[in-house]
């Protein structure tokens, strides 16, 4: 059972894994964390920059409100007071009048009232007048303490305004250092994970010219013909690996560990070659390249009502966004060409099955 026991450890370790960053476990991950990081809190940076000189925009508009406020409040103040004046002047020459003509002495009708009737209807008429003028000085003082105190408010509000525009000038400042700081950060990673890689290029091509001894030659040589072997065993064992949906080899079942991952194929030039597990890469056979799963993991991979079950055997894609590369068997038996979205899911043996690697 010691397959099925591997297998269900695969399996578990799949679980924590599928969906991790398909990055190998180098320096570059780091350095690529960092980078992330940065550019993360520099767009954070920017959108609170952005939303602080949108409010100050806003305040500037209200300042200018609150200043056309205040400009027409002083005109209709200006005007309301030239009308009291004038309604006062009015007021005061009516009075002046009503003394001449002895309107004022305790109801008698004085300087040659020659008929009583026309004297009693003028008086009658100039008091209406003077009680009119009144009413409209009263009028006219009201709306000009209404206006003041329109003309202050607009004042206060302009005040109050200018100060959270002083404010905002202090936060945009401190934004905009903060900006120019996580832009510095994101430069400085951005070196740092250009250093690395450039580090790793060259290391790569040291390790591709220098090539390895015999004897560690003749090691990988018939270590490959022991995992080839027990590669085309698992793969008999579980045999038919493909069919149509609903699909499960009847010595393997499901795990319940899925995922929908980006996947693409790799064949040609690949062919013949020694696998990252140490096996040989036959296009034809039903394989798959993975970062993160375990090689000998049992994966079913379904498209389209099409299903394939695959072994890992390899490592890749080195491409960002894509989680599984599949041979060019696994991708002709599910009629998949290119990249697409496919659904996996960890299978684990129901009896003791052949070991790989």
């Amino acid at each position: 059972m010691r397959r099925k026991v591997g297998a269900a450890a695969a399996a578990l370790i799949a679980l924590s894994a599928i969906g991790q960053p398909a990055l190998a476990a180098d320096p570059s991950k780091d350095a690529a964390a960092r980078v992330r990081a940065a550019e993360a809190r520099l767009e954070e940076a920017s959108r609170r920059m952005s939303r602080i000189l949108r409010e100050m925009s806003t305040i500037e508009a209200g300042v200018d409100q609150a200043a056309r406020q205040k400009a027409s409040a002083y005109i209709r103040l200006e005007r309301a007071t030239k009308e009291e004046n004038t309604a006062r002047a009015r007021l005061n020459e009516r009075a002046r009048e009503a003394y001449k003509r002895g309107f004022l002495q305790s109801g008698h009708l004085v300087l040659g009232a020659r008929e009583p009737q026309h004297v009693k209807f003028f008086g009658r008429y100039l008091s209406q007048a003077m009680e009119s003028d009144s009413r409209v000085v009263r009028e006219m003082e009201a709306a000009a303490g209404r206006l003041e105190e329109e003309r202050e408010t607009a004042e206060g509000l302009r005040r109050e305004l200018l100060t959270s525009h002083q404010r905002l000038d202090e936060l945009r400042d401190l934004a905009i250092a903060e900006l120019q700081r996580e832009q510095r950060f994101v430069e400085d990673a951005r070196r740092e994970l250009s250093r690395i890689e450039e580090e790793r290029r060259r290391a790569q091509a040291v390790a591709a010219k220098k090539p390895p001894s015999p004897q560690v030659q003749a090691r990988r040589a018939a270590r490959q013909i022991i995992l080839d072997e027990k590669l085309a065993a698992l793969l008999a064992w579980y045999a038919p690996g493909s069919g149509d949906e609903p699909f499960m080899p009847a010595r393997l079942r499901g795990t319940g560990v899925r995922q929908t991952v980006t996947t693409s194929w790799y064949g040609p030039g690949f062919d013949g070659r020694r696998a990252s597990s140490g096996a040989t890469y036959h296009q034809d056979q039903l394989t798959a390249a993975s970062l993160i799963l375990p090689f000998g993991t049992l994966l079913k991979v379904s498209f389209r009502g099409k299903a394939a079950v695959v072994v890992i055997t390899d490592r890749g894609p080195y491409v960002e966004g894509r989680a599984l590369d599949l041979s060019k068997g696994a991708a002709d038996a599910l009629g998949l060409r290119g990249v697409k979205q496919v659904d996996i899911e960890v299978l684990v043996p129901v009896e003791s099955a052949p070991a790989f690697p």
